[in-house]
């Protein structure tokens, strides 16, 4: 699978898949990180899928970032996330992935 680590606006991303217009933008659970949802990703990206992943603050790059996780971040940091990738795909959808406890 195709796999691509790069940052949007200073946040750690990854993308898996090859090129297309249908993307899963996934959020990652707490004590998580953006390499959580692979196996999601396998799935989607058997579907012609991309899937789109990211750290939360406070968790896997970004553990040691003065930005606290909080609800508002969250939403900030999705809201960043979708501003730069809604021009670019057709269909997003979000999967929120909790595989840590």
């Amino acid at each position: 699978m195709e796999t691509k680590k790069f940052s949007i606006k200073n946040i750690p991303s990854i993308l898996y898949g090859s090129d297309s217009d249908k993307l899963y933008l996934t959020v990652h659970g707490r004590y998580s990180n953006k390499e959580e949802t692979e196996s999601f990703a396998h799935v989607a990206t058997s579907r012609s899928y991309q899937v789109l992943s990211f750290d939360l603050p406070e968790h896997g790059e970004r553990k040691m970032d003065p930005y606290k996780c909080s609800v508002q971040n969250g939403v900030h940091d999705i809201d960043v996330i979708y501003s730069n990738i809604k021009s670019i795909y057709k269909s997003i959808h979000l999967q929120k992935n909790s595989g840590a406890m």
